[in-house]
């Protein structure tokens, strides 16, 4: 039985696809459509980098206490998942990022994107992070504020700019003056 002739080929295509001489053009015609098919890999090079400035923009917001600079990084959706199971709205994340910023100087926040995974709706970063900073509290004592943190971030990228969707807290270890404040682990 003829396989193309079961699923409804042209003749003219069934000659154009068993012609041996054709056979070189028909390799070219498989490996062309099937780049073309192939998403865009999720360790793309430029991908990394577009998202690695992306978490350098969210450092200097919170450095320069900028919410504005930082409200314009996150979706319209923008929602952060806690390990406790809590999700804090976009609002509730603002407000946050306004009141620690401002209790907040000599702020070292650095990023490593540790892995980058296609998602439906964009791109799943997991990250790992350093944050090191002086903290005020409200008795307006100052402290050493350390924290070292895992998250799984998914970015879609809208009108040609990527905007945090989703950050999901996977592991955090931070301290105080020295002592332990860390969450437990999500599983």
């Amino acid at each position: 039985m003829n396989t193309w002739k079961s699923i409804n080929v042209s003749p003219q295509a069934y000659r154009a696809f068993s012609d041996p001489k054709r056979s070189a053009m028909k390799i070219g015609l498989v490996i062309v459509m099937a780049v073309a098919a192939m998403p865009a890999r999720a360790d793309d090079d430029a991908v990394k980098r577009e998202l690695a400035a992306q978490y350098q923009k969210v450092t200097v917001a919170f450095q320069n206490k900028d919410v504005k600079a930082y409200d314009a990084l996150l979706a319209p959706d923008f929602a952060n998942h806690l390990p406790n199971g809590k999700t804090l709205s976009r609002q509730q994340v603002l407000a946050d990022f306004q009141r620690q910023s401002a209790n907040s100087r000599e702020v070292t926040w650095t990023r490593k994107i540790e892995k980058l995974e296609n998602a439906p709706e964009g791109m799943l970063a997991t990250v790992s992070g350093k944050f090191h900073g002086l903290v005020t509290d409200p008795q307006g004592k100052e402290h050493k504020f350390e924290m070292a943190a895992t998250t799984k971030d998914l970015w879609e990228k809208a009108s040609g700019s990527w905007r945090l969707k989703r950050a999901d807290l996977q592991k955090m270890d931070a301290n105080m003056d020295g002592k332990s404040l860390s969450a437990p682990e999500r599983k």
